[in-house]
């Protein structure tokens, strides 16, 4: 974990980004804290939908992500989310919030809904970079063309131990979601 092993590791979990015009832009959730403060990558890949928006990429964002199990949100993730956008300027016609999914996989199953209620017919996939993999495997399963755009890439770019400590856990974490997920045949 003090090597440069973790580093490696996640590089190999990094799609390279497709930024083009799209239908619509899907940001995913990462989590929240109980006072409602959007986590950390929440909040990264919400401003990068934001973003993408802002530079017309697509008409529309789909905010997806509900609430884990305990949490005491007044609102959804996604709700906060978008909520976040609409400060930013997005107006309320360009944000769809989908806030049933607790998992990827729920992600790909009630955005490929939307997709098809709204005849969207592809989407620039905003998550973190070490996710990616994963998610737009998850996605493409489910029947939705994405293109993928990840919020961060700095995964490879950590050096110190501590930080390297963290990330381990995490590119473990995404190595076994994409064993299980290969397994329920989900991606």
């Amino acid at each position: 974990m003090y090597s440069h092993l973790v580093n490696n590791l996640a590089e190999s979990l990094i799609v390279k980004q497709r930024r083009q015009m799209a239908d619509v832009i899907v940001v995913l959730s990462s989590g929240a804290f109980n006072d409602g403060t959007l986590g950390y990558f929440t909040l990264l890949r919400t401003l990068q939908g934001i973003k993408l928006y802002r530079e017309g990429l697509a008409d529309k964002i789909i905010f997806s992500g509900g609430n884990m199990p305990g949490n005491r949100l007044d609102l959804s993730i996604s709700q906060k989310m978008a909520e976040i956008a609409s400060e930013n300027g997005v107006p309320e016609k360009a944000r769809i919030i989908e806030e049933k999914s607790l998992t990827t996989y729920q992600n790909a199953v009630e955005t490929k809904k939307i997709m098809e209620k709204y005849k969207l017919k592809d989407a620039l996939l905003v998550t973190s970079a070490i996710h990616m993999k994963r998610a737009m495997l998850t996605f493409e399963r489910a029947g939705v063309m994405v293109y993928p755009v990840p919020a961060n890439a700095f995964e490879t770019a950590v050096t110190d131990p501590l930080d390297r400590l963290g990330m381990f856990r995490e590119v473990i974490r995404e190595y076994a979601g994409m064993l299980f997920y290969r397994w329920k045949g989900w991606m």
